[in-house]
Formats: structure tokens, C-alpha cells, sequence
């Protein structure tokens, strides 16, 4: 697989997942997250979370989506890192009122490019 196409895999794979966040979709970002995925940041209150990518899934259910308040669709990929069948994603989004910086990482699988883990951090939006 030339250099090219695993890019254009690992953006579609970060595409899938702006869609997923922005329309509190879990069955999208179920698609692209790794069934073992961590996720763990802080957020609203300064402290750190750690989630199992089901606990993560749960509460993106909870939340309204951006999509359905009416937020813009602000969410930008700012790096990308790879090197063979590993990559990290630096990401911002506007998700919940908060701006968060994501770092994604990837690993590609015989199903395409798969988020492994999730660090965030997340401010309030003045």
C-alpha cells in the first residue's frame, strides 16, 4: 500500500469520527475505534478520566449532539504523524461548549486504520 493511500485511509478514518462526535453517533465511531481503545483526558472539572471505549461510547449517548443544537461544525486535523502501520492524529474539536485537543493513535488492521487510544484536553470556549 503506497504511502498515499494509508494517508487517505488514516484522514477517512478521522473523517468517520468528526461525523461520529459532531452527530453523537456511536454506531459511527463504534466503526473506528478499536474494540480494546482507551480513552483518557481531562475535562470540565480538571480531572483526569479514564475511560474503556464502551464508557466513552456511554457517554457520548448522554450528551446532546453538536449537530442537533445547532453548534458549527469546528473540528480540524492540525498533525499527522505515521510510520508504517502506526500513526498519530492531533486533532481539535469543538464538542459539548468545550474546544478539546485530541491525540489520536492508529494502528491499520485487516479492517482499515483503527483508533487504539484517545488523550484529550479540553477548555471552556470564551
Amino acid at each position: 500500500m503506497s504511502d498515499e493511500t494509508n494517508l487517505e485511509g488514516i484522514f477517512e478514518t478521522v473523517k468517520i469520527y468528526f461525523d461520529g462526535i459532531y452527530r453523537s453517533d456511536v454506531d459511527l465511531l463504534r466503526r473506528i475505534f478499536h474494540p480494546l481503545a482507551t480513552v483518557i483526558g481531562y475535562g470540565s472539572d480538571g480531572e483526569l478520566k479514564t475511560m474503556t471505549l464502551e464508557d466513552f461510547l456511554g457517554f457520548v449517548q448522554t450528551v446532546p449532539s453538536p449537530e442537533t443544537t445547532g453548534a458549527d461544525f469546528d473540528m480540524s486535523v492540525l498533525s499527522v504523524d505515521r510510520s508504517g502501520k502506526a500513526a498519530a492524529v492531533k486533532v481539535h474539536d469543538y464538542y459539548i461548549g468545550r474546544d478539546f485537543i485530541d491525540y489520536l493513535h492508529l494502528a491499520e488492521t485487516d479492517s482499515g486504520w483503527k483508533i487504539t487510544a484517545k488523550a484529550f484536553h479540553s477548555d471552556a470556549r470564551e
